[in-house]
């Protein structure tokens, strides 16, 4: 099986320092892998550097196989989409101007009209459609980019299929139904074989929708595999100085964390 992400020795420098060391990851199709661990561990600089925004300083990318430097911004944009952790839009476009924004110019404005619309319907936003983007709250405006993902992925050629999300920081600004609502359709989205690479800060949503967990920390990934294995005390304790912190749930062996207290780091 061709995976849809194949990160080789990848590093990353910014002058004489060093951000990304010797990173190695896959994300194969239908998969979700999130980035996890603490603010400065280099989450987002891996999620850019994978989605072609951030140069390697040494090692490999390779996108269903290509190597990732082979593909032009053109066309990664139709194999990959990017919901960014802080999307800026400096005028009062509406809401629906917005999520049409997504769509690839091939496909007919009926087509991109009535899935436009059910993207918006989805992400709870249908009933803002004419209101411009500006005057929403933060976790309005995220719902929004997130259906101008999805539709920017929907209506992707489908030689070009499956494709790749890229999500940082999806569920931060937006409240507990919508988050709930954010893993529904994550999840729904893997269904066509959609691979999902996201940074998370919230180990307990993580820990419901990843396939697999990359624990980061000081640009390294430390820890890598199901959450059940990588969301451990020991773990924890090492990367985010809190102790007694992680428990599972009754029904599932599904690890949640609920810190007791903090470490003294030495």
């Amino acid at each position: 099986m061709t995976m849809l992400i194949d990160v080789a020795g990848a590093g990353v420098r910014v002058g004489e320092r060093t951000i990304l060391s010797g990173i190695d990851l896959t994300v194969g199709p239908g998969e979700i892998v999130a980035l996890v661990g603490p603010n400065g561990a280099g989450k987002s600089t891996l999620l850019r550097a994978i989605s072609g925004e951030v140069r390697l300083a040494e090692g490999k990318i390779a996108i269903k196989g290509r190597p990732l430097t082979d593909y032009s911004p053109r066309e990664l944009a139709r194999h990959r989409a990017v919901l960014s952790q802080h999307t800026n839009v400096s005028f009062d476009f509406s809401v629906e101007e917005i999520v049409v924004m997504g769509a690839d110019s091939a496909r007919p404005q009926s087509w991109v009209r009535d899935v436009a619309r059910t993207a918006m319907k989805q992400c709870d936003i249908l009933h803002l459609f004419d209101r411009p983007v500006t005057r929403l709250s933060g976790g309005e405006q995220q719902r929004v980019h997130f259906a101008r993902a999805m539709l920017q992925l929907l209506s992707a050629d489908d030689r070009c299929k499956p494709g790749l999300f890229f999500l940082d920081e999806p569920t931060a600004s937006l409240d507990l139904n919508h988050q709930l609502r954010m893993v529904e359709m994550v999840r729904n989205i893997t269904k066509e074989g959609t691979g999902i690479l996201l940074v998370i800060h919230d180990l307990n949503l993580m820990a419901m929708l990843a396939s697999r967990v990359a624990m980061m920390k000081a640009g390294r990934i430390i820890a890598l595999g199901p959450p059940d294995e990588v969301i451990r005390d020991d773990v924890m304790s090492d990367v985010f100085a809190v102790s007694n912190s992680v428990r599972v749930t009754p029904e599932a062996p599904m690890p949640f964390v609920l810190p007791q207290s903090m470490r003294v780091r030495r």
